[in-house]
């Protein structure tokens, strides 16, 4: 495992973690080549677009993360994106990378949820806020994942595809 200033990387998970005291812009060359996970515990961490390598599979936002997530600023290769519970931004077309299989919005979300990558396989909504609009869900998604409070702000069960093994229904 290397540490280096609010940096750590462990190399047998290939985990590359912000801490939360880490003050320095993020730069593409300060990223190993082999990352696959990236954890950001710094709340007001900014991911600027062209930063992240290519190698990143998941990316970990903590609890308190708030600051918008500019379009592009994902690598293609992202295939789960957990979003903190702080996080309250609308997303654009292409925000999400097309590979992306697994999301979770946190607690604060409750954004009308306009587009999704069409390859979403996971979706986890955790605010009852959060507007479900039924052109949005993508037609191989095969768990959805709720707060049970959110149930009743589904005005029409039928919009959730045929290709759902798995509903989950969770409460605070």
């Amino acid at each position: 495992m290397n540490s280096k200033e609010g940096l750590i990387y462990d190399e047998e998970t290939k985990t590359f973690t912000i801490e939360k005291n880490y003050n320095i812009q993020l730069k593409k060359e300060m990223f190993p080549n082999d990352i696959l996970i990236l954890k950001i515990d710094k709340p007001d961490c900014q991911i600027r677009k062209g930063v992240l390598t290519n190698t990143i599979e998941e990316i970990y936002f903590c609890d308190k993360h708030y600051l918008k997530i500019d379009s592009g600023s994902f690598p293609s290769s992202l295939r789960k994106l957990v979003l903190g519970n702080d996080y309250n931004h609308s997303f654009h077309q292409m925000t999400f990378p097309k590979k992306l299989k697994e999301l979770h919005l946190g607690k604060k979300y409750e954004k009308e949820l306009m587009y999704l990558p069409e390859n979403l396989e996971i979706l986890k909504i955790q605010n009852v806020k959060t507007i479900i609009n039924k052109d949005t869900i993508p037609q191989k998604l095969k768990k959805l994942i709720l707060d049970s409070n959110n149930v009743p702000t589904i005005k029409n069960v039928s919009f959730i595809p045929n290709t759902v093994e798995h509903l989950e229904l969770f409460k605070k």
